[in-house]
């Protein structure tokens, strides 16, 4: 726990929007809106810049999913990044999350890399449609919301356990294109979303 969130626990303090300094940062938002937004997710990443002369700056990245983008080399459209200074970082994420409309954060680690499972095989679709029915039958048990979240997890690893054995190189593209992005959640910006566009928490 924080310095801040002891504080503000102690004293009973609700309701206060916190903006954390990260060098590294992620939320997936699930759209749930589809006049305001085209795609069915939005990654937003964080990153820490230094500068040797003045302090720092963060940029923050938005990107949505490609469908089918395997084939055209490119997972994610990147939307303009916002580079902020250190003193505007603040200002500008509560500005934003305020703003935000039509999305839930998703919270939870097995929600969280579903989420990040979905957009990867958006990606990848026809290249999934064109595997054997041996491969289908776990992806379609890691993608069936009528499945509990821990049985779709299950569906999950065993999809990557055929791929490791059968498509290496589609398994490396996972980790390293997909997953790494969100290897360092910002739960507190999924709070900072969750509670200031008025939204309803993911389930």
């Amino acid at each position: 726990m924080r310095l801040h969130e002891e504080y503000f626990n102690r004293h009973n303090i609700r309701g206060v929007p916190v903006v954390n300094h990260c060098t590294q940062g992620a939320v997936i938002l699930r759209t749930v809106d589809p006049e305001i937004w085209q795609n069915r997710w939005i990654l937003v990443t964080i990153k820490w810049v230094e500068h040797p002369q003045h302090p720092g700056s963060y940029n923050i990245e938005f990107c949505v999913p490609i469908h089918d983008g395997e084939s055209r080399g490119k997972l994610f459209t990147r939307l303009p990044t916002a580079e902020k200074e250190w003193d505007e970082y603040e200002d500008y994420l509560l500005d934003w999350t305020q703003k935000l409309q039509g999305v839930v954060p998703v919270r939870g680690h097995k929600h969280i890399v579903l989420a990040a499972w979905e957009m990867f095989v958006y990606c990848y679709d026809s290249w999934f449609r064109r595997q054997s029915a041996e491969l289908k039958d776990l992806l379609f048990r890691s993608l069936d919301e009528d499945l509990s979240p821990d049985a779709r997890y299950i569906g999950y690893q065993e999809t990557l356990i055929h791929l490791s054995t059968h498509h290496p190189s589609v398994l490396k593209a996972w980790k390293y294109e997909v997953l790494s992005q969100v290897q360092y959640y910002s739960d507190w910006l999924a709070n900072l979303v969750e509670t200031r566009c008025g939204t309803p928490r993911y389930k």
